[in-house]
C-alpha cells in the first residue's frame, strides 16, 4: 500500500517537473521572441507573427528560404492594406516606380524622379499634360 502511494506521489511530482520545465522553455522563448511578437495574437519563434488582431495587417518579410511576419498598423512604403475575412496583409505595390499605392495597380505616390498620372508612375506626362510638383496635370 505505502509503495503504490509512494509511486503515485512519485509520478505526480515528475509530472509537476516535467511541466514546469516545459513552462520555462516557452517562457524563454516568449521572452526572445516578445518583442517580434508584442502586437501578436500568435507567433512562432521561426516566423514572429502568424496572426493579427483584427485591425492589424500581418506584413511579410523574406528572410532567406522563410518569412517573417509582423503585425502593423499600416503597411510600410511600397505596400497596401488588403483586408481579408481571415486575415489583413500587406501586399506589395506592382510597379518598382511605386512609393505608396492604393491596390496592386493604383499608384498614389510615386519614387522621387516620377510624376504621377491617373494612379500610374510615369518618367514623362503624357501630351497634353505638364508636370506640376509630384504629379501630371491636365492642361
Amino acid at each position: 500500500m505505502h509503495l503504490q502511494l509512494f509511486a503515485i506521489v512519485m509520478s505526480l511530482f515528475c509530472e509537476v517537473i516535467r511541466m514546469g520545465s516545459g513552462i520555462m522553455q516557452k517562457q524563454s522563448a516568449h521572452r526572445e521572441t516578445s518583442e517580434d511578437c508584442q502586437s501578436c495574437l500568435e507567433c512562432s519563434w521561426d516566423n514572429g507573427c502568424v496572426r493579427c488582431p483584427e485591425r492589424f495587417f500581418l506584413f511579410l518579410q523574406r528572410k532567406g528560404m522563410s518569412h517573417h511576419g509582423t503585425c502593423l498598423h499600416s503597411c510600410p512604403a511600397g505596400h497596401y492594406g488588403q483586408r481579408g475575412r481571415d486575415v489583413n496583409r500587406c501586399m506589395k505595390c506592382r510597379s518598382l516606380d511605386c512609393e505608396q499605392c492604393f491596390s496592386r495597380d493604383f499608384c498614389t505616390k510615386c519614387k522621387p524622379g516620377f510624376k504621377l498620372y491617373k494612379g500610374k508612375c510615369l518618367i514623362h506626362c503624357p501630351e497634353g499634360t505638364f508636370a506640376h510638383q509630384t504629379d501630371c496635370l491636365g492642361e
